[in-house]
């Protein structure tokens, strides 16, 4: 089977592998015996989205796949993350936490930026 030129020339001009990024199948150069400069190490992910995406991905991607990876964790954690005034207490019944919910509200007066200055 016939290699179109363009490949055969990234090839011959590569080190490294040309693989598919797991995510969206772009070619990639994979330098895992040189991580420091593949492009996916330019992608700082903590140790919660490593973990998010390994749950969902198994091989090498491109950064691009990544960064929006990375992005979704960000959202959904923030979305998971807004939870009610009972569910964070874990201990007071539910009219506790409504009691103390309005009592925190309706106390509370609105904090204009400019008084933070």
């Amino acid at each position: 089977m016939a290699m179109n030129h363009e490949l055969s020339t990234m090839i011959q001009n590569t080190k490294h592998e040309i693989i598919s990024c797991d995510r969206c199948g772009g070619s990639i150069e994979c330098k895992a015996n040189s991580y420091t400069k593949c492009q996916c190490s330019k992608v700082q992910l903590n140790l919660n989205e490593v973990q998010y995406i390994s749950e969902n991905f198994e091989g090498c991607m491109c950064a691009a796949c990544l960064l929006e990876l990375q992005a979704e964790y960000k959202t959904k954690i923030l979305d998971d993350t807004k939870i009610g005034l009972k569910e964070f207490s874990g201990i007071w019944s539910k009219d506790e936490a409504e009691e103390i919910e309005k009592i925190i509200t309706g106390s509370c007066g609105t904090i204009h930026p400019d008084d933070w200055k």
